[in-house]
């Protein structure tokens, strides 16, 4: 294949990468005129067909609707062969990435956390993907991470018996059954390289390596030669993550620790859990105390002077905090953001329809305070079970709002997570009290303390 030429639809511009099973091309639609990427497979995997092989890796992906997860546009035959159309991500594998060492631990964070997220969207479906490896992780330019390459991927039975897609699934199924090694020997679980079954925790143990080799530039097992590291994965146990990087919260090497036990059972049954362990550990890591050196004793001269000095500093880091808490330029960091509907318990009249008030009220108090808000008819048209960062997404904020409404006596406890939408993680929450007894005046004073709580919080601009 040479750069130029037509395989249906599309024109190819430049080879990407190539592989033992084929080459992956940057190509340009006529159609919608948009650049995508074209993978070809040149040579089939064991028991399978190049045909195979990419419808198998299209109706995996495509069956998750997931802002980290590649999206698949089309799969076709041309005289080049098979071929499988997909989303054209502009920027690097996460492999390149681990080359320019070290990772802040903030951009770790942000990537492990986005990993979980597209891999839990994954698990949830029932879709197992079995071959995580930094090659198969794409770091968008604008902050987004994407997972590649479903291939190898195994649909679980209770999802296939949903799809009705028996089909896949024993195409699926053939290398485990036949004994045959499916991933990367570097990055796969004990059961994978014992050709045991696997399951969504196989996926948490290749999360464990590509998140401890991000937070301290090594692979955990790493030995001479892939057969010996393999070796090691099924026999060593690695050093803690505090070993090799210092700076790393326990609280964060604690939860990789548990991604890379032995036994399937003893990790995160699916990176749902790894992901919600890892949001919790980063939470507690930021508010947990820093250690305090034991004071020393100093002249009272320098007392004086370190008084003003840090008169000083007390001062400019206030305006600091003020300044930082805003984008270049004096832009507030969460612009905009939605008000979803708030959970309460549907056998309690109260709770419900403070639930539904306080969401119209907190729209018009968060205006007042100086954010853009998007309409509630606008977050209503989504529907409900909606997942707050695609909710994020789809209505084009900075942040989404949810929150719980319970009744206690008389009265009644609202708690309030605002979501990043770019990064899914919380960036705010908070609890506050309702008098049950007079529910109106109290839904609207609380609806103005919660949007000033998040002005100061995020340094949002008056109005």
């Amino acid at each position: 294949m040479t750069g130029g030429q037509k395989i249906g639809p599309y024109t190819l511009v430049e080879r990407l990468g190539a592989g033992g099973i084929g080459e992956v091309w940057k190509a340009r639609d006529s159609r919608l005129n948009r650049v995508v990427a074209i993978k070809f497979i040149t040579a089939a995997r064991q028991g399978s067909s190049p045909a195979a092989e990419l419808l198998r890796e299209a109706r995996a992906a495509s069956a998750l609707n997931h802002p980290n997860i590649i999206t698949i546009f089309d799969v076709g035959e041309s005289e080049a062969g098979t071929y499988l159309a997909m989303e054209f991500v502009e920027g690097e594998t996460l492999r390149l990435r681990l080359k320019r060492p070290p990772v802040p631990q903030e951009e770790a964070l942000d990537i492990a956390g986005q990993i979980s997220d597209g891999l839990a969207a994954a698990h949830r479906k029932g879709i197992i993907h079995r071959d995580l490896k930094p090659e198969n992780v794409m770091l968008r330019a604008d902050g987004y991470v994407k997972l590649l390459d479903f291939g190898l991927a195994k649909v679980l039975p209770w999802a296939q018996a949903a799809a009705g897609d028996a089909a896949t699934a024993t195409g699926s199924s053939l290398a485990t059954e036949s004994g045959q090694l499916v991933g990367t020997l570097t990055y796969m679980s004990p059961e994978q390289a014992r050709s045991q079954r696997v399951t969504p925790a196989s996926d948490v143990f290749s999360c464990g390596i590509i998140f401890y080799e991000l937070f301290t530039g090594e692979h955990p097992f790493r030995a001479a030669t892939p057969l010996d590291t393999l070796t090691a994965i099924l026999h060593s146990e690695p050093p803690p993550v505090g070993s090799r990087s210092t700076a790393v919260p326990e609280q964060i090497s604690n939860v990789i620790a548990r991604a890379l036990r032995k036994e399937a059972a003893e990790r995160f049954p699916s990176a749902e859990e790894l992901r919600a362990q890892l949001q919790q550990a980063r939470a507690a890591a930021s508010t947990a105390p820093a250690e305090v050196a034991p004071p020393r004793h100093k002249p009272r001269w320098m007392q004086a002077i370190g008084a003003v000095l840090m008169a000083a500093l007390l001062a400019g880091g206030a305006w600091l905090f003020r300044s930082s808490s805003r984008a270049p330029g004096g832009a507030p960091a969460v612009e905009s953001m939605a008000v979803m509907n708030f959970r309460a318990e549907e056998e309690d009249a109260r709770t419900a329809m403070l639930a539904r008030g306080l969401a119209e009220d907190l729209n018009a108090a968060l205006a007042r305070t100086g954010f853009r808000v998007a309409p509630g008819s606008s977050v209503a048209a989504l529907g409900s079970g909606v997942e707050a960062r695609m909710a994020g997404m789809q209505l084009g904020v900075d942040a989404v709002m949810e929150g719980t409404v319970r009744s206690y006596g008389n009265r009644i406890k609202v708690h309030i997570e605002l979501v990043s939408t770019r990064t899914g993680f919380q960036v705010w929450s908070g609890s506050f009290a309702v008098d049950a007894e007079d529910l109106l005046t109290s839904e609207q004073k609380a609806a103005a303390q919660i949007a000033e709580e998040i002005r100061a919080g995020l340094g949002a601009r008056g109005p």
